[in-house]
């Protein structure tokens, strides 16, 4: 049985661009790009202002020392904070800055559905690649 490599050239052509956007779609779908905004200052010293973060959209699971960036107001934009611990689908979020302008929310808790998105890594705009202490 001969192959014939210019049929399987020819549909392997035809078929890569499509997988290619499927691919893209579906990564897409579950993780974006998130840049930490001017004057959050929540944690500086590992996600400055500035930072490109990688986040997996809506997440599942949340662990003690998750990264979130959480709505404590609806319409409001999120504050990126580390998840203190979840009790019954309750969310308990600590501030690593007690000096920040967002410390008074890690004094109530919120519900799951308030996760935006999980940070997963970090790329500074002057440093590199940070990650939550955890992934590294």
């Amino acid at each position: 049985m001969r192959i014939d490599t210019a049929f399987v050239t020819r549909w392997a052509k035809r078929l890569s661009l499509p997988v290619a956007l499927l691919v893209l779609i579906l990564f897409f779908r579950s993780y974006w790009f998130v840049v930490v905004p001017e004057g959050m200052d929540t944690m500086p010293e590992v996600y400055p202002p500035g930072t490109t973060c990688v986040v997996q959209r809506n997440p599942r699971h949340l662990v003690e020392g998750s990264v979130v960036f959480l709505e404590v107001e609806a319409g409001a934009a999120a504050i990126l904070v580390r998840v203190a611990k979840v009790v019954d689908g309750r969310v308990y979020p600590a501030v690593d800055n007690p000096r920040s302008r967002f410390a008074g929310y890690a004094k109530e808790d919120y519900p799951v559905t308030s996760v935006r998105a999980l940070v997963l890594s970090g790329v500074t705009p002057d440093s590199g690649v940070s990650g939550p202490p955890g992934n590294r």
